[in-house]
């Protein structure tokens, strides 16, 4: 005996995930930051979200283990230029992972040595 399970994907607004689940309009959603009526629903951790700062190869934090943020000041955070040696990003690091392979980038961990 064969089960058919029909999936469709929805797409609602990145702060309106918990509203979606509790208007009915979804039955799973994805949650990245907290809402107010988060104790109305049951969460389900998937995985630990690391922020680290995406730079040059070259760049002189390119052989540090970790970053903290008063290491920013003074700096110009400019995603889009990073690739080209021109600026810095801090993304999650499932994000910057493929980027930093693909682009020549290195990462290190933000705010705690490891």
């Amino acid at each position: 005996m064969q089960h058919h399970i029909e999936v469709r994907i929805e797409t609602v607004a990145d702060d309106a995930p918990i509203p979606a689940l509790l208007a009915d309009l979804v039955d799973v959603a994805l949650v990245t930051k907290p809402d107010v009526q988060m104790d109305r629903v049951s969460l389900t951790r998937l995985f630990e979200d690391e922020m680290v700062a995406v730079v040059p190869a070259g760049h002189p934090w390119a052989s540090r283990a970790h970053v903290t943020a008063r290491d920013f000041d003074g700096t110009d955070l400019v995603i889009e230029m990073v690739a080209g040696g021109k600026g810095l990003a801090v993304l999650s690091d499932w994000a910057a992972s493929p980027c930093a392979a693909s682009h020549g980038l290195a990462r290190s961990a933000w705010g705690r040595s490891r």
